[in-house]
């Protein structure tokens, strides 16, 4: 059921991604980023999606999405996150520029903002609960879009990959026309949702979509990744999220101490050690602190949730771990990390599932935005792990 009441549940606006930057190299000529990474910038104008009719774009109506062919409906809304008040259905507009790219898509609702960049594989650059931007923006992409021949890995927003095969054993990653390639078709479905979808991948046989959904408190994304085998062989798949989360206190996630993992964590790849200020077992979770060059960990988790906490604010990070999955990378991890100077990239991992010619792989996961209850610190990580066990959810309820 959709969260939010919206007029436009029936109706799908299509927009062709390669029609609306047939010019794209053009139009960036001489173009500087005069935004910040969390800020849209007093001059950057947006507007609603387009519909793409024959060969081309409808004018852009500058208005609301959710007043398009109506009257809001008036149905209760049924939010899949708890909240004190609840909104409209979400805003959804087309932007002209957003860090010197043209065609990314705001949606917004309450106190709550995020931005998708189709150019970049519709890669989340802004979530903001009200209180910043959440993810790491690195500058040295601004402005730049990749061709779908060409290969190159940029650390920023939520770099979501996909993975074939088992990694140590000849795995693949980081597929061109997947990884940060234009996506080509944006729709809004209804209800405040955005769905990207990419070609098909002939290095990896696959499409892939993303499905983003703002629910109706102002606190909770809903995010969905789909990959579909297209025709290639069958072949063992993982969806591996990569979100680049800015450092705040610290970050924390639930251990499990099982089999590989005695310590929940351990280091992996070329990574010898990490310091005890920056990875470390409390009781019954795993802590880390953003400040080193790079450092990879794996782990073992018994829930499906990661925090990282802001003071006071808290945003938290919830899959479904499937107790009958396969997690066959880094000796039964299911959840990778990377500590950077100033980031944290939080990987929950998919299960592992062999998809054969036309089969799909979807991973959800629910981002939220949440504050501490007065009389909780911040300070206290056994304390905030058992309050986030207690209030962290695996899905949409």
């Amino acid at each position: 059921m959709n969260p939010c009441p919206s007029t436009a549940e029936s109706t799908r606006w299509w927009w062709d991604f390669k029609t609306d930057t047939a010019n794209l190299a053009r139009r960036q000529a001489g173009v500087t980023n005069g935004e910040g990474a969390g800020d849209m910038g007093p001059n950057a104008k947006s507007d609603v999606l387009g519909a793409q009719v024959g060969l081309g774009i409808m004018p852009r109506l500058r208005t609301r999405l959710i007043a398009f062919g109506g009257l809001l409906a008036a149905a209760v809304c049924i939010s899949a996150c708890t909240a004190a008040a609840t909104y409209p259905a979400p805003e959804v507009e087309k932007m002209d520029k957003h860090r010197g790219i043209a065609g990314a898509v705001q949606v917004s609702i309450g106190k709550a903002r995020m931005v998708i960049v189709p150019a970049w594989a519709g890669r989340l650059s802004l979530l903001d609960f009200g209180w910043g931007n959440v993810l790491h923006n690195d500058p040295k992409v601004d402005g730049k879009v990749l061709k779908s021949d060409q290969a190159w890995g940029p650390w920023d927003g939520n770099a979501t990959d996909v993975v074939r095969g088992v990694v140590g054993k000849g795995s693949k990653n980081q597929f061109k026309g997947l990884w940060l390639h234009p996506w080509p078709k944006v729709s809004t479905p209804g209800g405040g949702s955005v769905e990207i979808a990419s070609d098909v991948s002939r290095n990896a046989g696959l499409s892939a979509k993303r499905s983003y959904r703002l629910l109706c408190d102002g606190a909770c994304l809903q995010y969905d990744f789909t990959i579909t085998n297209e025709g290639g062989q069958a072949a063992k798949w993982t969806i591996w999220e990569r979100a680049m989360v800015k450092a705040g206190d610290y970050t924390i996630a639930p251990a499990a101490k099982e089999g590989a993992y005695p310590e929940g964590w351990k280091v992996r790849d070329q990574t010898r050690s990490i310091p005890a200020d920056n990875a470390k077992t409390v009781g019954d979770f795993i802590v880390f602190k953003a400040g080193l060059k790079g450092a990879g960990m794996a782990a073992r988790l018994r829930d499906g949730w990661i925090a990282t906490v802001y003071g006071r604010n808290v945003f938290l990070m919830t899959w479904k771990l499937d107790p009958r999955g396969s997690y066959p990378h880094y000796d039964g991890a299911n959840a990778v990390f990377w500590i950077a100077r100033d980031f944290i990239e939080i990987e929950p991992l998919s299960p592992t599932v062999k998809l054969a010619k036309g089969k799909s792989l979807s991973f959800r996961q629910i981002w939220r935005g949440l504050e501490l209850p007065d009389g909780l610190d911040p300070g206290d990580v056994r304390a905030v792990g058992k309050w986030l066990t207690k209030n962290a959810k695996p899905s949409a309820r």
